[in-house]
């Protein structure tokens, strides 16, 4: 969203270097419930920078420190599910091309440790900002969420048949200037304002926010931040069909490569004669005609790949 010169150098947490932060204080219980809590504008020096495989490998040989960071963000993480908080463990996909334009596909558990205790602290630090907002009167923007169609049992991420078919019964996620509740999150005071130099509606939850904690008058007014909100989600939306249609695009990219093989998939469900079905490999939804009988939704099948296109935007398979 940023320049390199900013996103990468002046707004990044850089190894060695200080930064100006805002800093989300929390007490937490056993059982994860926020005890205490407050906000403050600092100076951080960025000590050691780890990437995820690092702080997971630190967690395998028992680090008294991430270990218990890890505790505490699996307790915050329990507290949620009491709450009702609906989790979808899917995997991630991750696509590279190399200098060659060849394509390789890693499918990734999004739900590793180390992720797992980012993902809790970001979850917790919008929390946190969100309750300030709210209790200040600043104007902010939330994130509400109706409770699904439908209640379930949370399952883990080898549950993938049941994760999939449920991503349907997930109500949309809104945008509000009142707080209120985010089924999926289990809370009840939501907003995004944790990574400012990706997201701009996190960079205008930031701007009011600072602007509250230093006792000034916020640059914008509720009527304005719905304004600029409902514009940017429209853009949004406009920008994740662009970002769906390129990943298909290497996606079919990497089948080319691999026409007159087979390889796992998953029956997902029938429409007339139709399967939407899962290629597992690279997690990619696609159709398979078929008059095959006996078939059920959740079961693993072998399909063959008989032509795909890129550019085409095609793909025919059939059951192997």
């Amino acid at each position: 969203m940023l320049p390199e010169t900013l996103s990468e150098e002046i707004f990044s947490l850089r190894q060695g270097e200080t930064r100006p932060v805002v800093s989300c204080f929390a007490h937490l219980s056993a059982e994860g419930d926020v005890q205490s809590s407050r906000l403050e504008l600092n100076l951080v020096k960025v000590e050691k920078r780890l990437t995820y495989q690092q702080v997971d490998q630190r967690l395998r040989e028992h680090d008294n420190y991430f270990c218990q960071l890890y505790d505490i963000a699996m307790a915050a993480n329990r507290q949620r599910a009491d709450s009702g908080a609906c989790f979808l463990p899917l995997p991630e996909v991750n696509i590279n091309v190399d200098e060659h334009w060849q394509v390789s596909v890693e499918v990734m558990e999004r739900d590793g440790p180390a992720r797992e205790m980012v993902a809790e602290t970001a979850i917790l630090a919008n929390r946190l900002k969100g309750e300030f907002m709210a209790a200040s009167g600043l104007p902010s923007l939330y994130r509400v969420q109706a409770r699904p169609r439908e209640l379930w049992q949370n399952l883990g991420p080898e549950a993938l048949f049941a994760n999939f078919s449920r991503r349907r019964l997930l109500q949309r996620v809104e945008v509000s200037l009142s707080p209120g509740l985010h089924a999926g999150l289990g809370l009840s005071n939501y907003t995004h304002a944790t990574s400012p130099i990706r997201r701009y509606l996190d960079l205008l939850s930031q701007r009011q926010l600072i602007a509250g904690l230093r006792g000034q008058a916020p640059p914008l007014d509720g009527p304005q931040l719905l304004e600029i909100a409902q514009e940017t989600e429209v853009n949004l939306r406009a920008a994740n069909r662009v970002l769906r249609a390129r990943q298909r695009y290497w996606l079919l990219k990497w089948l080319e490569e691999r026409q007159g093989q087979t390889m796992p998939a998953l029956l997902l469900e029938q429409q007339l004669r139709v399967w939407q079905i899962l290629i597992k490999p690279i997690m990619l939804i696609a159709s398979l005609n078929t008059q095959a009988r006996g078939l059920m939704a959740g079961q693993e099948i072998a399909i063959k790949v008989l032509r795909a296109d890129a550019f085409e935007d095609s793909l025919r398979l059939e059951l192997a």
